[in-house]
């Protein structure tokens, strides 16, 4: 609400920038505070196809997860990614992509989960059972495997 108070009356996102660089700054800092905690994340599950990175259930984690799964791939277009992410409820919030250089797949990994859906080159399970995780990783190998 704060955010938007100092926003809504900017015609544009430059015009902002030049009237408010210091809210500007605290936005560009705390990014960049957030993908570097990202960096950190450990890979709990790699084979040259895929990747399975866990995020824990922090703020700064549901900040990031989306784009920095998009950075990943960006970073590596032969391999497929999954972003999953600690909920307080004890399941995973799973954010995947996949590869940039085979834009498919994504959205039949994640439709095989419950509250699983999206597109073909990105998709995500809203709730994964951590006892469904194994099961995950294995059906992600098994369809972005060369």
């Amino acid at each position: 609400a704060d955010l938007y108070q100092k926003l809504h009356h900017f015609n544009t996102p430059f015009e902002f920038l030049e009237h408010d660089p210091e809210t500007y700054s605290v936005l560009e800092n705390g990014y960049q505070h957030d993908m570097a905690l990202a960096e950190q994340a450990p890979i709990i599950h790699q084979t040259n196809d895929t990747a399975v990175i866990e995020f824990p259930d922090e703020v700064w984690a549901r900040r990031v997860s989306g784009v920095f799964s998009n950075s990943l791939a960006n970073n590596n277009p032969d391999r497929a990614h999954a972003v999953i992410t600690k909920k307080d409820n004890g399941s995973y919030l799973v954010s995947v992509r996949a590869p940039l250089n085979r834009k498919f797949g994504a959205d039949e990994l994640a439709s095989q989960f419950p509250t699983g859906g999206g597109r073909k080159a990105a998709a995500g399970i809203n709730q994964l059972p951590v006892e469904m995780l194994g099961q995950f990783m294995t059906a992600m190998d098994n369809i972005f495997s060369n």
